[in-house]
């Protein structure tokens, strides 16, 4: 009965958070043009995703849409063109579970498109399972993959700069330990769920920051977002009920606090002007509300480079 009642929670809550994030959000302001550059969105066929990548191209970017599902990517393509009416968007095939397909994805894309100039590591999962190569598939998924995938794009993204980097993570990270001697152990049951995803989302924000600052003085700046779990106006927080807010809140941390926004606070961090000075770089973590400070785990681990090296291979 507890299993089906959380479960009956978490998929409440899916639904609540997705529709107030993506069906009543307002469109994105505030930025200019954006024809002549191109973007390349992870999972962009649905949620944040495919909304940051729509206001790319509103905006006349060339967007393309990696996703793993060919159905999917291609139906998300038509949907954006026609409500963009920007036909510069296109679908190409990435699995992030697969290394092999990471490596395809960038050597199609990089034959194929002359620019890059922003790259949105959007997606990602959030229950585990294992692969073939028999690592940790959360992990694979979350960071591993994109990891790589920035590895192999990164020096087109330096032959185009200024141009940026984008890794959506989650409040979630707050929860996250990393143990590097432990990631290729079993992940069993749900409670080890929430733990090895806070923990991918830590390895996302650790990444991110590091990456900035090996990047520093390239024109290429790098940033962390968190996608605002918080996604419902004030007034329907009584609807939503006990196991659902309880979820939010374990995710979240302080995320009551922030305000209602429109979904897309990856499209605003990978698009404001922003400082690039050393001292803004070791802390380029985004909320909603803007700059956000990350706990001292992530601020202070002495083993972040080996995110940038060894703990992406």
């Amino acid at each position: 009965m507890e299993t089906l009642l959380l479960g009956a929670g978490l998929l409440l809550g899916a639904y609540v958070l997705v529709y107030y994030n993506l069906v009543k959000a307002p469109p994105c302001g505030g930025i200019g043009s954006l024809r002549g550059r191109t973007a390349v969105v992870t999972g962009a066929n649905s949620g944040i995703g495919k909304m940051t990548a729509l206001e790319l191209a509103r905006r006349g970017a060339r967007v393309v849409l990696a996703c793993r599902s060919r159905e999917r990517g291609e139906a998300a393509v038509f949907d954006l063109r026609q409500e963009s009416g920007n036909n510069e968007v296109i679908f190409m095939a990435l699995d992030l579970a697969s290394l092999a397909s990471v490596q395809a994805f960038a050597t199609a894309f990089l034959s194929s498109e002359p620019r890059l100039d922003i790259l949105i590591h959007n997606a990602g999962i959030s229950s585990c399972g294992r692969t073939r190569e028999t690592f940790n598939l959360l992990l694979r998924v979350n960071h591993v993959g994109p990891f790589l995938l920035t590895h192999l794009l990164l020096p087109r993204l330096k032959s185009c700069a200024p141009s940026r980097v984008v890794v959506v993570s989650s409040a979630a990270h707050r929860r996250g330990r990393l143990d590097f001697t432990r990631l290729d152990c079993p992940v069993v049951g749900w409670q080890q769920e929430l733990r090895a995803y806070a923990d991918s989302k830590l390895a996302n924000v650790l990444f991110a920051r590091e990456l900035a600052n090996q990047l520093e003085g390239t024109g290429v700046t790098c940033y962390a977002a968190h996608p605002d779990v918080k996604c419902k106006p004030p007034s329907q927080a009584e609807t939503l009920g006990f196991i659902t807010n309880t979820i939010k809140k374990s995710y979240s941390g302080d995320s009551d606090k922030l305000p209602f926004s429109q979904g897309v606070v990856s499209l605003t961090c990978e698009l404001r002007t922003l400082p690039a000075s050393p001292s803004w770089m070791a802390v380029s973590y985004f909320a909603p509300t803007g700059l956000a400070t990350t706990p001292g785990t992530s601020r202070g681990c002495p083993d972040t480079p080996v995110l940038c090296s060894a703990g992406g291979h």
